[in-house]
């Protein structure tokens, strides 16, 4: 965690010195004040929203406002399924968490390659980072047990991969609803940094839809416990798309 953000700092600074660079033409979008756009993100390993507000500093950079919610998983987990039970539901065996990422944070978007014509295309690298809360909802699963006539029943209970009867798949139905639990949530507090370049088009500036791809970390104090049976991880590494439409003003 101490070298990875001393490195996007410096990632930082060498945008400053490409959006100086960038010069006023036609086409360019200083005579608005303020923009905000919203999207929907996908990354690897997981997906969610995104909501930016910006402000517009000068020709080159914007101030950023951002927002995250984005759902994490564990790089190993694997959905399976019951084969001797019918009707049996899909569940990722030895998870004991869903992850919920609430990511308010700040940074600058540069513009890199401004458009020529309207119809044109233009080009601009972004910088972000703030506070990561994880949401850590406990899971819940149906199990099998049988009583004294010999007769199957189900039970719904949070998974505890202690308990012998839930360690053994042939005991377990399946899953249940991503809300069961909430009573329970828990957090844990951390830091996320994400770097990126995105593209934006169309005709009107008031209105453009912009599609954004790059790298983003989430680094946390101690592991997050999702799974029972691997190693966890503090830091998570992903890549991500995010489609987004927006309106300045």
């Amino acid at each position: 965690m101490k070298k990875v953000f001393p490195i996007l700092f410096s990632i930082f600074l060498s945008l400053q010195l490409i959006g100086q660079e960038n010069a006023i033409n036609q086409y360019t979008t200083i005579k608005y004040d303020n923009s905000i756009a919203v999207g929907i993100q996908l990354h690897t390993n997981g997906w969610g929203g995104n909501f930016q507000y910006l402000v517009n500093k000068n020709v080159s950079n914007n101030f950023i406002l951002n927002l995250d919610i984005l759902s994490l998983k564990h790089p190993k987990e694997i959905k399976v399924l019951n084969p001797v039970l019918e009707n049996a539901k899909p569940y990722v065996y030895g998870r004991k968490y869903h992850i919920l990422l609430i990511r308010p944070g700040f940074g600058y978007q540069y513009i890199i390659a401004d458009k020529e014509n309207p119809f044109g295309i233009k080009a601009k690298a972004n910088f972000v980072i703030g506070g990561d809360l994880a949401l850590l909802n406990p899971i819940y699963l149906e199990f099998i047990y049988k009583n004294d006539d010999g007769k199957f029943y189900k039970e719904t209970e949070k998974y505890d991969p202690s308990n012998p009867h839930h360690y053994n798949q042939g005991n377990i139905y399946g899953g249940t609803t991503y809300f069961k639990g909430f009573e329970d949530l828990t957090a844990a507090f951390g830091l996320f940094a994400k770097f990126s370049l995105s593209f934006e088009w169309n005709e009107y500036e008031e209105n453009y839809k912009s599609l954004e791809a790059g790298f983003m970390i989430d680094a946390f104090p101690d592991k997050l416990p999702i799974l029972a049976y691997i190693e966890n991880q503090n830091i998570y590494y992903n890549l991500y798309l995010n489609l987004s439409v927006g309106k300045r003003w």
